[in-house]
């Protein structure tokens, strides 16, 4: 149960680079919480994961309108260069949680 729950919190590469082209595509996007599975095709948990990563690497903006129940992201300017995402700390947080997960296991 509880390797299902880390499994489902990191997203792997691919979930980066799939969100990123939809970003790019998009300038701004709006998605309404109760439909982020099925208009991004991705779970939400991981979703998060991978927002709050691009966020902490100035790759993106997002928020949660209450009032509407919408996530509203914006990308930001692309870097001038590549980034890697394991300098993330909300990467590295989530891989040292994982870690320990697996080393009490």
């Amino acid at each position: 149960y509880i390797n299902r729950i880390i499994e489902n919190a990191i997203p792997d590469r691919e979930e980066f680079i799939k969100i990123y082209r939809i970003m790019l595509k998009n300038s701004e996007l709006y998605v309404n919480l109760t439909e982020i599975k099925s208009a991004l095709g991705i779970r939400p948990l991981k979703l998060f994961t991978i927002l709050n990563v691009f966020k902490d690497l100035s790759l993106i903006d997002f928020y949660i309108d209450d009032n509407s129940n919408v996530l509203k992201i914006k990308i930001m300017p692309k870097p001038d260069s590549k980034l890697d995402l394991n300098s993330s700390k909300v990467l590295q947080s989530f891989y040292k949680l994982r870690d320990k997960y697996i080393e009490s296991y």
